[in-house]
């Protein structure tokens, strides 16, 4: 099984596992069938994504600025049905707005816009899943605070959205509107988009991290004293082993796991 799979899984089954507690009165409240046969399953700052077995796309949780992508701006206590499409694939859920992957390759957003994290050019958001440009060679998303972090089927890596800290990993501080791609190498192969920074890890196994680093959330190092906001602009390694093969970047902290 591919260990993003396996990562995926594992998260729903601990969404599994909470919604089937017992409530108060000692009575069971059994998790929606639905969520019995995710693929892919993500929580973002206040709301939730999943794709069912068949391909189904559902959401709940809040809904303010649109990031369920049911066409409504109404809060849901329970899992809602993202129109009837069944050709999603994969989701990723940020603060206040959506990413997700269909099974063509094609990348959509919704929700939150006004850090241009929605990747359509603008910082207008939308409430419903939105394409983004025309491509449909994209392998893995990562949704973060108000960026978003992406790998193409070659390898390639682009980010876009809030890049106050360096988080897009362009080397400037400029936010971007559109996908944009982290410099010409096309040997990435997973990324994770935290709150203000990333993590990534390369076919070599090499660790990748860039963005804020004032908690020393990249794991290279104290920051540098002088530096008013301590981050990096770009990619940088993570010491030298080349035995990882998956991380994950937190709010201020990262995680990561060897192939041992």
């Amino acid at each position: 099984m591919h260990p993003c799979r396996t990562w995926l899984l594992t998260l729903a089954a601990a969404v599994l596992l909470i919604t089937s507690c017992s409530d108060e009165d000692g009575g069971g409240t059994p998790a929606p069938e639905e969520l019995l046969s995710c693929i892919s399953i993500s929580a973002g700052t206040n709301h939730t994504l999943a794709v069912t077995s068949d391909g189904a796309l559902l959401s709940w949780g809040f809904n303010r600025y649109g990031q369920l992508g049911d066409g409504t701006w109404t809060d849901s206590d329970v899992p809602v049905q993202v129109g009837s499409d069944t050709g999603w694939y994969a989701v990723s859920a940020g603060d206040q707005f959506s990413v997700a992957l269909k099974a063509d390759g094609s990348l959509w957003t919704w929700g939150m816009g006004s850090s241009g994290q929605l990747g359509n050019g603008t910082v207008i958001g939308c409430n419903t899943p939105a394409m983004v440009g025309s491509d449909t060679d994209w392998k893995e998303i990562s949704a973060g605070g108000s960026h978003v972090a992406a790998i193409k089927n070659d390898g390639s890596l682009w980010t876009w959205g809030r890049n106050s800290d360096g988080q897009l990993g362009i080397g400037s501080l400029a936010a971007r509107y559109v996908p944009t791609r982290v410099g010409t190498d096309s040997g990435w192969a997973h990324v994770s988009a935290g709150a203000n920074h990333c993590v990534a890890v390369r076919k070599d196994g090499t660790l990748w991290a860039w963005g804020y680093n004032g908690s020393c959330q990249l794991g290279t190092g104290p920051p540098v004293v002088m530096q008013t906001r301590p981050m990096e602009t770009r990619p940088v390694r993570v010491g030298t082993d080349r035995d990882w093969v998956l991380a994950s970047a937190g709010t201020a902290h990262s995680l990561a796991i060897k192939r041992d």
